[in-house]
This record gives structure tokens, sequence and C-alpha cells, in this order.
């Protein structure tokens, strides 16, 4: 509650709650049958760091997105113009 007061972006879960919905009606319909682990995660510390990694790049994935979708619904992100700038470092072509 306090976080859409202090930044104003209730509009933002206008459209995060449907797609939320909308993952869980997916993932109801998916079979939650198991299939064989391939050869290479059937070591016990391998699949513990593959799953270690693959959780953390999947939040750190998550938390940018959002950090960004923030910033550009935020007042700060007014100067963001949509400009293309050519940047040669001085050589000429």
């Amino acid at each position: 509650m306090w976080f859409a007061w202090r930044y104003r972006v209730r509009v933002l879960s206008l459209v995060v709650l449907p797609l939320v919905l909308a993952m869980l009606l997916y993932a109801s319909t998916v079979s939650a049958e198991a299939s064989p682990l391939m050869p290479a995660l059937q070591n016990r510390l391998l699949l513990t760091l593959h799953v270690v990694t693959a959780v953390l790049a999947y939040g750190a994935a998550g938390v940018s997105f959002g950090a960004a979708v923030l910033f550009l619904v935020s007042d700060d992100a007014r100067w963001i113009t949509g400009e293309t700038i050519f940047v040669s470092g001085g050589a000429a072509i």
C-alpha cells in the first residue's frame, strides 16, 4: 500500500493482476508429470548448483524488469525522448 502511494503506480496493478491470473490458469492446464533428468544433471551437486543459479537468474531478471517498468512510469523518465544518438568515437567512416 505504501509503495503504491509513494510511487503512484496503481495503474500498473491493473496490468499485472490479469497477467498473473492468466499464467495461473495456464499453469493449471500443464501436466505435472516429471520427465527423467539428463545425465549431466543426475549428479546431486550439479543439480543443486543448476537450480540455485537458475532461480537467482530468474529472480534478477524479474526484479530488473519491474525496476525498469517502475522507472518508465515515474516522473524521472520524462527526459527520455526516444532520439537516436549516433556515437562514432571520433572515427570518420
